[in-house]
């Protein structure tokens, strides 16, 4: 395989408040040679979520903190375009932890899932039919167990997993339409995908009208994170 240069979005210094375009820089480096087992994915969507401020941190929380110098800890989608693994062919879609970079190479273990929806935006397998849309769909359904006369309050305060919590409620003929909370200071970006570097100027909506008194931004630029 010819050597192709790869852009990578690392972390720079670590932020004190709200992180800005300083506290990161973007990189061309060499994409490695496939080794045995491993595949190569160019990343069309990268995720911007609310945890990821905790991960730039220099304590630790629930995640090892990125090191200074490291791309940047990210949920990406994309599609398989070299492989050396059985288990993933050229063409495959998929979704997991492999950065904000323009190519990621893989093993397997970073991926979360490959993606078969074949009639559906690639970009939701980051939201609604990823880790936020899973959670919603489970803590609102099994675990809120909502019963006709309740009301389910909808939080933008609640991170990635309001608005994907919002899609998932019953249906009107089992249960109340829910009341939407919406706090002061701008919703989190989580769940919203974001271009890869050089990737087309693609991003991903709520899948429901944003409603009174709710902002929702979906970028068209390169991913500047939001705490």
């Amino acid at each position: 395989m010819t050597a192709a240069m790869n852009r990578q979005v690392r972390l720079k210094e670590r932020p004190t408040g709200i992180p800005q375009a300083k506290h990161f820089e973007i990189v061309e480096a060499l994409v490695p040679e496939l080794a045995e087992r491993q595949f190569l994915i160019r990343n069309e969507f990268l995720s911007v979520e609310p945890a990821m401020r905790g991960w730039v941190s220099a304590v630790t929380n629930y995640s090892t903190p990125v090191r200074i110098g490291e791309v940047m800890r990210a949920f990406a989608a994309g599609t398989v375009v070299a492989s050396r693994h059985a288990g993933f062919v050229e063409g495959d879609k998929v979704m997991g932890m492999l950065g904000w970079q323009q190519f990621a190479v893989s093993d397997g273990t970073s991926i979360t899932r490959k993606v078969k929806e074949t009639d559906l935006p690639l970009s939701l397998s980051l939201g609604l039919l990823g880790l936020n849309g899973v959670t919603a769909y489970f803590g609102l359904l099994d675990l809120g167990v909502p019963r006709p006369g309740d009301t389910v309050v909808v939080s933008t305060a609640a991170g990635a997993v309001g608005w994907p919590s919002l899609s998932a409620r019953p249906t009107a003929a089992t249960s109340p339409a829910p009341a939407l909370h919406c706090s002061s200071s701008p919703p989190s970006q989580g769940g919203i995908s974001t271009p890869a570097p050089s990737g087309p100027a693609v991003g991903m909506a709520p899948s429901s009208p944003t409603p009174s008194g709710c902002g929702n931004r979906a970028s068209r630029s390169a991913p500047k994170p939001r705490r």
